[in-house]
């Protein structure tokens, strides 16, 4: 009986040790992502930055929006604010449009991830 109690005892060590690594290892997930992003979301605001002035809109604004409806899913709206758009036809605007598009990384893992841009005078 004696023997049945240290051998449940040594179970249940067990058991919370391994349930404490999966978390461990589940916050590290959840880092490791979130260091991915941070760096993607950098790189991509540099990336437009580049963009703009190659297509003679240098000194544009940007504004990059994040939401996270949930856990896998990130919605970015980004604003490009220039005086200039003022005086772009809608179609001058649709072709900057689809060349900022071409910033847009991809998910990590089984995330979704969605763009809007928007450009502003």
């Amino acid at each position: 009986m004696k023997r049945l109690v240290w051998i449940l005892i040594a179970l249940l060590i067990l058991l919370a040790g391994m349930w404490s690594r999966t978390q461990v290892m589940a916050y590290n997930q959840a880092e490791d992502a979130k260091a991915y992003y941070e760096m993607q979301e950098k790189e991509a605001r540099s990336r437009m930055r580049d963009i703009l002035a190659e297509e003679g809109y240098s000194y544009s604004g940007i504004t990059m929006t994040k939401q996270m409806p949930d856990e896998h899913t990130r919605r970015y709206a980004v604003s490009i604010h220039n005086q200039a758009f003022a005086f772009a036809d809608d179609e001058e605007k649709r072709r900057i449009g689809s060349v900022l598009k071409e910033v847009c990384f991809a998910a990590a893992g089984e995330d979704r991830i969605e763009f809007t841009f928007v450009l502003e005078d």
